[in-house]
C-alpha cells in the first residue's frame, strides 16, 4: 500500500465516521420518526465502510499507518453531528443534509475503489457501493417528496370569508 492509498483510506473512514455521527444524532431527534429506517441502515453501512478501512490500515506493516481516527477527528464528527442535529427542524431539512452526508461518503467509497490494488477490497467496498447507492436513491426520493408540514400550534388560521351581499355573518 503506497501513501496515496493509505490518505484516501483515511479519508474514506472520516466520512464514514462523519456520516454514522450524523445518522445517530437525527435519529435521536424526536420530531424526525425513522419509520422506514434510513438513518439506521446508513449508520450501519458507514460503520461497515469505517471498519473494513480501519482493518484495512491496521495490516500494514508501517507501524505509523496503523493509526486509529484521532481525537480531532472525533471532535470535529461530533460538531457536524450536532449541527447537524440544531439545524433540522423538520424530517425533509434533515434528510436533506443526511443525503449531503451520504453522497460526500459515496465520493470518497468510489475514489478508493476505483484506485485501490486489491481484489477484496475492491469487492467489499463495491458491496457497500451498492448498499449505499440503494440508501441515497431512497433519500433522495424522500427528499423530493417531503410531506407537508402540519400548521405550528397557535397558528391563527384565516376564517373563511362569506359571500358578498349574503346576510349571514362568519364566525
Amino acid at each position: 500500500m503506497i501513501d496515496a492509498e493509505v490518505d484516501r483510506l483515511r479519508r474514506l473512514r472520516g466520512s464514514a465516521l462523519q456520516l454514522r455521527a450524523v445518522a445517530r444524532a437525527l435519529g435521536s431527534r424526536r420530531s424526525i420518526k425513522d419509520e422506514e429506517g434510513l438513518l439506521h441502515q446508513g449508520r450501519c453501512a458507514a460503520w461497515r465502510v469505517a471498519r473494513t478501512a480501519t482493518g484495512r490500515l491496521r495490516a500494514h506493516p508501517n507501524f505509523r499507518y496503523q493509526k486509529d481516527a484521532g481525537v480531532g477527528t472525533l471532535l470535529k464528527n461530533s460538531v457536524v453531528a450536532a449541527t447537524a442535529w440544531l439545524t433540522a427542524t423538520n424530517r425533509h431539512r434533515a434528510m436533506r443534509g443526511y443525503g449531503a452526508h451520504l453522497k460526500a461518503v459515496l465520493r470518497e467509497l468510489d475514489n478508493a475503489r476505483a484506485l485501490t490494488w486489491a481484489v477484496e477490497l475492491s469487492d467489499t467496498f463495491g458491496r457497500s457501493q451498492r448498499e449505499l447507492r440503494a440508501l441515497a436513491a431512497a433519500v433522495e426520493c424522500e427528499t423530493q417528496n417531503p410531506s407537508p408540514d402540519p400548521a405550528p400550534r397557535g397558528a391563527l388560521r384565516e376564517a373563511p370569508r362569506a359571500a358578498a351581499g349574503s346576510p349571514f355573518l362568519t364566525i
